[in-house]
Formats: structure tokens, sequence, C-alpha cells
């Protein structure tokens, strides 16, 4: 399946976090507004910072994947930041 198939509307977002924290929270209130997903942008941000303490996402120095499973959340979906 192609990737644009799992982008959300309007998918980017230039962001203006000065810490990885707050670039989270961007992105959580970002692809919720862009996707309407539920259970919201608290929700969503409170599972990246889960999954970030378990095992972090970064890649190198300012790139990161951060990603979560979302029970009852289908089909998958994705922004960049």
């Amino acid at each position: 399946m192609p990737i644009g198939d799992y982008l959300a509307h309007n998918a980017a977002v230039f962001l203006n976090a000065a810490s990885k924290k707050e670039a989270f929270q961007e992105l959580a209130e970002f692809f919720t507004s862009q996707t309407g997903a539920a259970p919201g942008a608290r929700a969503l941000y409170g599972k990246m910072l889960e999954r970030e303490e378990s095992i972090p996402t970064w890649i190198s120095r300012g790139i990161a994947i951060p990603h979560v499973i979302m029970p009852g959340f289908a089909p998958a979906r994705l922004c960049i930041g």
C-alpha cells in the first residue's frame, strides 16, 4: 500500500517546539485536528510519552519517529512534523 494511503489530510506541519515534549504535544494536537481522532490530543500525547519512556524513537539529532497504537483506532494514519 502506498504511504500516501496512510497520510492524514494536510498531513505536514512545521513545528515551533523547543523541546521533545513540546514537539509531541504539537504533533498530537495537529494530528487530532486533522483526523478527528478519538480519544483526543491529550490521550494521544500521553501515549506518545509512554512509548518514548519505554523505547526512545529518535534516529539522530532532531529526528525521531514517535508512534503509538491507539486501541480502537483504525485505519492507521500518520502526520509529519
